[in-house]
């Protein structure tokens, strides 16, 4: 049975952050909590405490429909977050600034 997330786990995964990942050597790693609170809070998400990561994640939840960021791989399917997932095409706008339409299922 995999542990529960922790207040800032929870946080950076639903604000579309990848904790874990694998290294060249196919080691796998966690990005550290200090990384975490970091990024969130230059995202507008501030993570200090539990009770600051449970309130950032209260707002990003009602805020979901106002999600500027989403990140993922090409070519690999990838869950919205919750609020955006609804079917149809949209524009997917590119880090190099072109576009691109996409289906929503």
């Amino acid at each position: 049975m995999a542990e529960p997330l922790s207040p800032l786990h929870r946080l950076a995964t639903e604000a579309g952050l990848q904790i874990d990942w694998e290294d060249a050597a196919g080691q796998p790693q966690r990005v550290s909590d200090a990384a975490l609170r970091r990024v969130l809070g230059a995202l507008g998400l501030p993570a200090e405490s539990d009770v600051e990561a449970q309130h950032s994640l209260a707002a990003h939840r009602a805020n979901a429909a106002d999600c500027a960021f989403v990140s993922a791989d090409r070519g690999a399917p990838f869950r919205l977050p919750p609020g955006l997932a609804t079917a149809g095409m949209a524009a997917l706008e590119l880090e190099d600034g072109t576009s691109l339409e996409v289906e929503l299922i």
